[in-house]
């Protein structure tokens, strides 16, 4: 039985038979009639505190024309069709239609034009398109600040956004530039069949301001948030920063990215864990960063959709399609796949970026900004640190499809794997050794002092085997991460745009082999290899010849 009081609303849920009642505490409010429906008790719920009721408790929404439900079956719960109803609910899943339940119940038909769920757009909501983005944004003062007080026709917009799901332009005047971007109630590759919701503009924003609070040198910072219109408006990083994938594509050396990188993440997610917070602190964030609904998009398009034949899947066909039909009958893979999903779904260690690749990231020699976080959530450390380390692997695989990159370039971005990983580990383990010679000397929630004294050789053998099983998961997020790069919907332009259809299939087959590799030695106690052994494994077999190679399937 769980009890769960919310100011003056207050839960309780039992075992079956279901009950739920939401009423001020001080005055418990009589339960309304509940109906048998598949052998389960549903309660209808009405009350003016219902929008904090977690949806999946609430069966029905009351209106004057009866009860809609989620429940798409005939019964009390809907308006009988001898009094003019359909005589059930216009509902799918676990969607609350309440503009199709009232047209087709209401005594007097309903216009078309009322709401109709996409997503979850919001009253005022308008996508700004580019002839209209500058007149909303010249309304804000932190915009004029930067832009000086213009007119919205002096003010030059270029859009900027290549990406799957956004809105991105940038805003210029003579007296300085800005980037807007807005988030759109669907993804933006695929069109509006596939709702998103903007509430993940909100979750970006507040990753922004959040990472920029611990590293400013290494996150644009945030000069507005507009909630209404799920905008944000932001710091402009001008050239010569470049996104980071298209500098490996043309064969570009930044020698500093993958120290800000991993400085990045050693100190993002050593600050936000419970390494670093007390339990209460901890416990507080995992809540509110949890409803992230972006978080459901990674774990179709990650960690399902590869591994079946998903119908916006795709691969350069035909010179894949042996390799891929094996690839979802392997068994080990597939396994070791829904594993880490486990993780990715329950392991709340840290407030993770989300969607760490090359290009989320804009560097220059000397200096380095990490953007786009709009997938941020409390989640496993070795999520963004496999995010980013696949991403080398795979820019590392794509060189003999680039003129300017080459086998040497290649072995460049080997090094800069190392130095990323590297980096990462002594930011985070500095940071975490600091903490208990703090003051205080208690550090954070999770090794507390009492069991783990300060200095203790058991609080040193503690350190190591979290450091690695960090890496273990980061090795496997890393393999699926390029697996879905290559046989899921959204690839990659470092392998995408290599033309030759027969070179860029034998570029994608080395990736697959070396990302199946580390995904099934990454669970059920796998010997997983240590950083330098990956990163010659992974040079011996960017040489080996493709020429019938065949998929090592497991059991």
């Amino acid at each position: 039985s769980l009890s769960l009081s919310l100011s003056s609303l207050s839960l309780s849920l039992s075992p079956p038979p279901l009950s739920i009642s939401l009423s001020p505490s001080d005055s418990p409010a009589k339960t309304p009639p509940a109906s048998r429906r598949g052998g389960r008790r549903n309660t209808v719920i009405t009350h003016p505190l219902v929008d904090v009721t977690p949806c999946s408790l609430v069966t029905g929404i009351i209106t004057e024309v009866g009860v809609a439900s989620r429940f798409p079956s005939s019964g009390p719960l809907t308006r009988p069709a001898a009094a003019g109803g359909s005589g059930s609910s216009s509902l799918t899943d676990n969607v609350i239609d309440i503009p199709a339940f009232l047209r087709d119940n209401a005594e007097e038909k309903l216009p078309e034009t009322v709401a109709t769920p996409k997503g979850a757009v919001r009253s005022g909501y308008t996508p700004l398109k580019e002839e209209s983005i500058a007149a909303h944004v010249m309304k804000l003062s932190a915009v004029k600040a930067v832009l000086g007080d213009k007119d919205p026709r002096q003010i030059c917009v270029t859009e900027v956004g290549d990406g799957n799901l956004n809105y991105v332009y940038i805003l210029k005047s003579s007296a300085g530039t800005v980037v807007a971007k807005q988030a759109l109630p669907y993804v933006r590759c695929v069109g509006e069949s596939w709702p998103l919701s903007l509430d993940r503009a909100e979750y970006e924003a507040a990753a922004l301001r959040a990472q920029y609070a611990v590293c400013p040198y290494l996150v644009p910072k945030t000069l507005h948030f507009d909630r209404s219109h799920a905008l944000i408006v932001m710091q402009f990083i001008p050239p010569p920063h470049k996104i980071l994938r298209k500098c490996f594509m043309a064969g570009e050396r930044i020698s500093t990215f993958a120290k800000d990188v991993g400085t990045f993440l050693g100190r993002m997610l050593f600050e936000s864990s419970a390494l670093r917070l007390d339990g209460a602190a901890f416990r507080s964030r995992v809540a509110d960063w949890s409803r992230n609904s972006l978080c459901g998009l990674t774990e179709q398009v990650v960690f399902t959709d590869p591994y079946h034949d998903a119908p916006l899947n795709r691969h350069t066909s035909p010179q894949l399609d042996e390799f891929v039909g094996l690839l979802r009958r392997d068994a080990q893979l597939v396994r070791g796949a829904a594993v880490l999903k486990s993780k990715f779904m329950s392991c709340a260690q840290a407030l993770v970026h989300g969607d760490l690749h090359t290009g989320s990231v804009m560097a220059c020699e000397g200096s380095t900004f990490v953007i786009d976080p709009e997938f941020a959530f409390y989640g496993p450390m070795g999520f963004d640190l496999g995010a980013f380390l696949g991403n080398l692997l795979l820019a590392y695989y794509s060189t003999p499809g680039h003129e300017r990159a080459g086998e040497s370039y290649g072995r460049w971005l080997l090094h800069q794997a190392e130095e990323f990983y590297s980096t990462f580990c002594d930011v985070f383990l500095t940071l975490w050794r600091e903490s208990e010679a703090s003051p205080t000397g208690s550090g954070g929630e999770l090794y507390s002092a009492g069991p783990f004294p300060r200095g203790s050789a058991m609080l040193e053998t503690a350190r190591e085997v979290y450091m690695e099983e960090l890496w273990r998961d980061t090795v496997g997020f890393a393999g699926v991460k390029m697996i879905r790069r290559i046989v899921g919907l959204a690839h990659v332009a470092d392998l995408d745009e290599i033309a030759d259809a027969e070179l860029r299939s034998e570029c994608e087959k080395r990736c697959l082999l070396l990302a199946r590799r580390m995904v099934v030695s990454s669970y059920r106690g796998g010997e997983v290899p240590t950083l330098g052994e990956l990163l010659e494994e992974a040079h011996v077999l960017y040489q080996k010849p493709m020429a019938g190679v065949t998929w090592p399937v497991g059991k």
